[in-house]
């Protein structure tokens, strides 16, 4: 049988679960732009910490076929850890 977390753990496990979503939150990459450019069939990613990607869609198997009004569709999914397309995904 398990036994029951007192509080003053529970405070402690909390409080160390906070920082280090804190800490993520500062350090990991997340999207905060995505923007297609039809001129260059190139995608760009701006993160939070302001860096940017460019890269030339060509580059990726799963826009084969796709035209530019779908790619230009990209949705930065909540929290910047994904990117959606609502008809490619």
């Amino acid at each position: 049988m398990a036994r029951r977390m007192t509080d003053e753990e529970f405070d402690r496990q909390y409080a160390a679960a906070v920082k280090r979503g804190a800490e993520r939150e500062q350090t990991e990459p997340k999207a905060v732009v995505a923007s297609y450019n039809r001129k260059c069939n190139e995608l760009t990613l701006r993160l939070a910490n302001g860096a940017s990607f460019t890269f030339p869609c060509d580059l990726l198997s799963e826009f084969k076929g796709a035209s530019p009004e779908d790619i230009a569709a990209v949705e930065v999914r909540p929290h910047g850890s994904a990117l959606h397309w609502e008809k490619l995904d």
